[in-house]
């Protein structure tokens, strides 16, 4: 999902996801940090700059499969030395099973709903 709480804020990142739904036809897949992430202008791009952000739970009261991966530690956030770059590496890889089963210890997340044919069997009456 291009352009998601980065783009949209809280508020439209809700109707973009309810939108995404409903031309969806079999399913949603969208991957976002868990939590805020700060981060501003990328490269000179406005649209790099996160303005809000998502917890697992909000998916999963939206029926969301979701998921973690990598390790969310503060200490290791901007890794200043080669060392510590290394370290951080090898505690994703190593974290990443825990997270996958316990999100919100994760750096990012993985969200997948299935959709439900008969919606988009309306859809399909609405366009054709």
């Amino acid at each position: 999902m291009y352009g998601d709480d980065r783009t949209f804020g809280e508020g439209g990142r809700d109707e973009l996801i309810e939108e995404i739904e409903k031309i969806a036809r079999k399913q949603v897949i969208i991957t976002t940090p868990v939590g805020f992430l700060p981060q501003g202008q990328s490269s000179g791009n406005p649209h790099q700059e996160h303005k809000s952000g998502f917890y697992p739970i909000e998916f999963k009261k939206l029926d969301y499969n979701v998921r973690g991966f990598g390790v969310k530690i503060s200490l290791l956030t901007s890794p200043n030395s080669h060392l510590q770059k290394i370290i951080r590496r090898c505690l994703r890889v190593i974290f990443s099973p825990v997270s996958y089963y316990f999100p919100e210890l994760g750096e990012r997340m993985i969200c997948i709903k299935k959709m439900d044919d008969s919606s988009n069997k309306e859809l399909d009456r609405k366009y054709t």
